[in-house]
């Protein structure tokens, strides 16, 4: 049962990225040439207009893929704490 839940939780959240990155790229009209989501990472190869700054899209993809992930997914802020080294 906790495997079925976590495998629900895992597509959920796999497709909720998805949608996150395609919203910050209608509004910063960028065209998604192709995209691979990963377990922990994401490659995309994009066209950003001339206007946007490739820093400036990153900043925006992260930023708000993480806050909303950590909004709507609050039980993954256990598997990803950050380690105390003192």
């Amino acid at each position: 049962m906790f495997l079925i839940n976590s495998l629900m939780s895992l597509l959920a959240l796999r497709k909720r990225i998805r949608v996150i990155i395609k919203q910050v790229c209608d509004e910063l009209k960028v065209d998604i040439i192709s995209g691979v989501l990963s377990t922990d990472h994401v490659h995309m190869f994009v066209e950003i207009p001339p206007h946007v700054s490739i820093s400036y899209f990153m900043q925006r993809v992260k930023g708000r893929s993480s806050r909303k992930i950590q909004q709507e997914f609050p039980d993954l802020k256990v598997c990803f704490r950050p380690r105390k080294y003192y």
